[in-house]
């Protein structure tokens, strides 16, 4: 939810008006412009309407209009609204007392929120949700009446070439097939319990996180509104590319939290404003809770901030202060401001009546303040690949969670921008307090994407992470002083796995990850697959591994190892009789790598999954690694496809499957098996019982061939039997 982003003009000359204190609480500073079409979510009306339409009020809470200082109330203690960050437990609590720490406190249930809230100085006893329990989130949009999107909605928009409504219009508004345009709390608490089981999505909550393009609405010639229905429309595909293990019912339903029509516009009733400022108070909770997504959009609509601007055909739907109603604007009225927030003569920030144009703002997404603690928030939940950037692109970069005082440092250089200045401490406050509960909580984190720059930032957040005994950093820059400082920064007493994949470090890299590895016993889980790591690094993680007498998993696939570095990571396995899983696939060894490995399997009996697939394994190193088998007779799975043995091979092979019968996966394909070998393994399987997934594909078989392999396992039950093609 991005607010227009510009810097703040001067306040001289603004008129200092004195509004009435509830009792028992402070009254903020504020500064009242005149009277103006405020720009969004976030404003709200400045002056005096006895009796007007809505009973609107001065000042009310909210407003970051350029110019014109928001102020709230808030209770005698040091918390301002916007700064109460989500907390632990279930479903809500009020927040403690200054003096009592939040951890304290034990976590009680949700309650119902007031038909009329009493006054804003209510909203700001700020509940702290929590960002776990899905009970949390809805209590959370019960309390503050934030109403989130029907997916279909959306679509029909898009379709009928309209722009998006303020939330006070989309109320009445329904669907072609009679469906209200907003879920109402009732609709989602019946569905977001059960909207995932295991890995299948049924219904999900997502938080649009864009750009205010103009200082009235968000998306003037809807390009975000295209942009976001092309993602929920492939999202089936999006999702396979970025957690292919999850994936979505033929039912699947979306809800999204879109600001502009999720929580009360300009101008709000004083019961309106209550409820908005609930919601601004924590909205952070629909970009940091473990049960919502996040779909970013960071471009701009292409050409519309131009210079000279285009010419925009259409009208946008604004909210106009003179006519006290939401009326149609030529989006070929859209203006320039200068730093005064002026658009020139005639501009609402210096004339009455005001103007009805629309005022573009050309900020770029990642230098908008709430943009990026959108995007921080985000990156907050245990799964942080949910925070997803649409248009969806493979490969784009990504951020990694930042900790608070670099988050402050850079916001107070200038390089963040806010509507108006006030809006930096409480964005920074929410920021460090919602990084501060995920990273005292996370006991993993996974990230991918990450450019240099963000690996350092990684580096100087992870000390934060005090229970952080799994790492995940995919396809990202790990090099040089980046890979150096990241090393450093791992917490190696209580790190139980460690994945750093497929980003191509080399042997600089991997010997400063063993000399990290040295001295420590902790891991249990290493996967290093995806990089070039040769000779030396090998070496020096071998030895770093070494007092790691407790690891069970060790992936160091489509490294280049060859025969040598083969020979180097056999030398060290004999210090790890507990390990289960090792895979060396797609490195290129051959048969002296293969018979080294073999000799050192021989000190490792309990090992369940091997994976040599894809390197160069003869029928001399099929003979080697059979003569070691017979005393695998744990071994589950058993990878050596895409190799280069043949009869003699798969006949050595076939001759120690007996032992093996707790074998439930073979993959032979790729290699010079003909019908001998396939006869011989056969026969050797004829007393398997468990064997599910057998592949012989691609290899030399002919037809009469796959036929008796076929009618061997016929009435067997199998997952998977590939026999077809052959060469």
């Amino acid at each position: 939810s991005s607010r227009p982003a510009m810097e703040p003009p001067s306040s001289a000359g603004l008129p200092q008006v004195s509004v009435p204190v509830p009792s028992g609480t402070e009254q903020v500073e504020v500064e009242v412009g005149p009277p103006h079409p405020a720009h969004g979510v976030r404003s709200s009306d400045h002056h005096e309407d006895e009796g007007g339409a809505g009973g609107r009020r001065k000042g009310l809470l909210g407003c970051r209009c350029p110019g014109i200082r928001a102020f709230f109330w808030r209770s005698g203690g040091p918390s301002e609204a916007l700064s109460q960050a989500a907390g632990s437990g279930g479903g809500v609590r009020e927040a403690p007392p200054a003096d009592q720490p939040a951890e304290a406190e034990a976590a009680e249930p949700s309650k119902p929120a007031k038909e009329e809230p009493e006054s804003k100085a209510e909203a700001a006893q700020v509940a702290i949700y929590s960002l776990r329990d899905e009970n949390g989130l809805l209590a959370y949009c019960r309390d503050a009446k934030v109403r989130l999107v029907r997916a279909d909605f959306l679509r029909e928009l898009l379709a009928e070439a309209r722009t998006m409504p303020r939330r006070q219009e989309a109320e009445g508004m329904r669907t072609k097939d009679g469906l209200p345009a907003l879920l109402a709390q009732e609709e989602l608490e019946a569905k977001l319990p059960g909207g995932q089981v295991g890995t299948t999505h049924r219904f999900s909550v997502m938080a649009l996180s864009h750009s205010w393009e103009s200082r009235e609405i968000p998306d003037v010639a809807r390009f975000q509104l295209r942009v976001l229905v092309e993602a929920l429309d492939t999202f089936a595909k999006i999702l396979q590319k970025i957690a292919p293990a999850q994936n979505l019912a033929k039912d699947w339903e979306a809800a999204i939290f879109v600001d502009y029509m999720s929580l009360y516009q300009f101008p709000r009733t004083e019961e309106q404003d209550v409820y908005f400022a609930k919601g601004m108070a924590n909205m952070h909770l629909l970009y940091a809770h473990d049960t919502t997504w996040s779909l970013r959009i960071e471009d701009l609509t292409p050409g519309l901030h131009d210079r000279p601007g285009p010419e925009l055909p259409g009208t946008a739907k604004v909210f106009y202060l003179p006519d006290n109603a939401v009326t149609d604007v030529a989006l070929a009225e859209l203006r320039d401001t200068d730093e005064t927030g002026s658009c020139g003569a005639g501009c609402h920030f210096g004339c009455s009546p005001p103007c009805p144009q629309l005022h573009r703002n050309s900020t770029p997404y990642l230098q908008r303040g709430w943009c990026r603690a959108e995007v921080q928030w985000s990156l907050a939940r245990t799964a942080p690949w949910k925070s997803i950037r649409i248009p969806f692109r493979e490969g784009r970069n990504s951020e990694a969670p930042m900790a608070p005082s670099e988050f402050r440092a850079q916001a107070e250089r200038g390089t963040l921008k806010f509507t108006h200045r006030s809006d930096l401490e409480p964005v920074l406050q929410l920021q460090a307090q919602v990084f501060r509960e995920k990273a005292l909580e996370a006991t993993g984190l996974a990230l991918a994407h990450l450019p240099e720059a963000q690996v350092q930032v990684l580096a100087r957040a992870l000390p934060h992470y005090a229970r952080l005994g799994e790492l995940y950093v995919g396809s990202s820059e790990l090099a040089g002083e980046a890979f150096q400082a990241l090393v450093r920064a791992l917490p190696w007493s209580r790190l139980r796995q460690l994945k750093l994949i497929n980003s191509g470090f080399g042997d600089a890299e991997a010997e400063a990850l063993g000399a990290g590895l040295g001295g420590h016993s902790s891991l249990r889980v290493l996967y290093l697959f995806g990089n070039r790591i040769g000779d030396s690094g090998l070496q020096a993680i071998a030895e770093g591994l070494a007092d790691h007498e407790n690891l069970r998993d060790l992936d160091l696939s489509k490294n280049g190892l060859g025969d040598v570095g083969t020979q180097a990571i056999a030398e060290g396995l004999a210090h790890h009789k507990d390990l289960r899983d090792l895979s060396l696939a797609n490195n290129g060894f051959g048969d002296a790598g293969t018979q080294a490995l073999g000799e050192a399997l021989k000190a490792l009996p309990n090992i369940e999954d091997l994976r040599l697939a894809d390197n160069a394994i003869g029928d001399s190193g099929a003979q080697a690694l059979a003569e070691v088998l017979q005393h695998l007779t744990q071994m589950q799975i058993l990878g050596l496809r895409d190799n280069s043995f043949g009869d003699d091979g798969a006949q050595a092979l076939a001759g120690v499957l007996p032992r093996l019968l707790k074998l439930t996966t073979l993959t032979l394909s790729q290699n010079r098996i003909s019908n001998v070998g396939a006869e011989a393994l056969v026969h050797g399987l004829r007393d398997n019982k468990v064997l599910k997934i057998l592949w012989l594909h691609k290899n030399s078989l002919s037809d009469a061939g796959v036929e008796a392999v076929a009618a061997a396992f016929r009435d067997r039950t199998m997952e998977d039997l590939k026999l077809r093609p052959q060469r």
